[in-house]
């Protein structure tokens, strides 16, 4: 149980790392923005098995917090998964210009510039 903590801990630092870490670092080394290219993580697999792991070792208060902690900052885990897409419907709600159409009010045609059609 220890090492499915250790190997899920791993991934889940990693997933961090590639989220919030590695364009700071990127950044830091004089490295542009234009030139950075973001990659994905492994969804699910760290926060899986640290949960597992967690099950086991809950007695253990040396073991219980570090996991707990390791779930948390799963940035590939469930929770982030649900966060965000509850945090992209709040948003799209809040903002009125957005809510009705995926396309910016200033991309879309005015009635005054389709072309009439004469009748006869």
């Amino acid at each position: 149980m220890i090492a499915l903590l250790v190997i899920g801990g791993l991934l889940c630092c990693f997933n961090f790392y590639l989220s919030f870490v590695r364009y700071p670092v990127h950044q830091m080394m004089g490295g542009k923005k234009e030139d950075y290219q973001w990659v994905s993580g492994i969804p699910l697999l760290g926060s899986l098995l640290v949960a597992i792991s967690l099950f086991r070792l809950w007695q253990w208060p040396w073991f219980r917090t570090p996991a707990i902690i390791l779930i948390v900052i799963d940035t590939g885990g469930l929770h982030w998964c649900a966060a965000t897409l509850l945090y992209y419907e709040v948003f799209r709600k809040t903002n009125s210009e957005t809510a009705d159409s995926p396309i910016p009010s200033e991309h879309l045609p005015s009635p005054h510039d389709s072309p009439s059609v004469e009748q006869e």
